[in-house]
């Protein structure tokens, strides 16, 4: 969990209720794959301390990470919630993410863990419709005889401007988040300021 100061006020309200674990629970049964949630056992999901996203993230990313029991055998799958603060997509969020999931099996690696599944949902809540490339395999350019020598993982988009509330997943408690966040920066001082195979509605896309 990140450490770094959050002054996006979409940010700041949503990141509060998600740290709320009913809220973050019924949020990841809304937002993750069906097939993905019936491999976790949610009952058992708890946040993570720890700063995982490093310094030269934080200028466009801040995160919650949760912990969560598999279903099928034992062991743990990582869930991160990753907060996009700019208003505009980021071009490389595809390299952000990778770097973020290094960052995490690094620190599992040097503690002598085990690694873990990494699952990246990323939050946005801009100004502009998103558009960058949420995987390493679609942001580079090559044949397909050079593709598998690409880093690849998928990434759960989740445009929160895009999606009525009553699919966001414990709605009453996200969509006033929003709200208030829109409000707040809808005033002046603030205006300085992709899991499933394809794109669908409401810019939910999970790649």
């Amino acid at each position: 969990m990140s450490d770094a100061p959050i002054t996006n006020p979409h940010d700041l309200f949503t990141r509060q209720s998600l740290s709320h674990i009913p809220t973050a629970r019924s949020f990841i049964e809304t937002h993750l794959p069906a097939e993905v949630v019936a491999t976790l056992d949610l009952s058992t999901l708890q946040l993570r301390d720890g700063a995982f996203v490093d310094e030269s993230l934080r200028e466009n990313l801040t995160d919650l990470v949760f912990e969560v029991a598999r279903r099928d055998e034992p062991g743990s799958v990582l869930v991160g919630i990753l907060f996009e603060h700019k208003s505009s997509p980021e071009k490389y969020i595809a390299l952000q993410l990778l770097r973020y999931m290094v960052n995490i099996w690094e620190r599992q690696r040097r503690a002598g863990d085990e690694l873990l599944v990494v699952i990246p949902v990323v939050l946005y809540h801009g100004q502009v419709k998103w558009w960058a490339k949420t995987s390493m395999r679609e942001l580079l350019e090559a044949p397909d005889a050079l593709k598998s020598y690409i880093p690849d993982s998928d990434t759960c988009l989740v445009d929160l401007s895009a999606i009525p509330s009553s699919t966001l997943g414990n709605a009453a408690t996200i969509s006033v988040c929003r709200d208030r966040a829109d409000e707040a920066r809808s005033t002046p001082a603030n205006h300085s300021r992709t899991c499933c195979r394809g794109v669908k509605s409401h810019a939910h896309n999970c790649r």
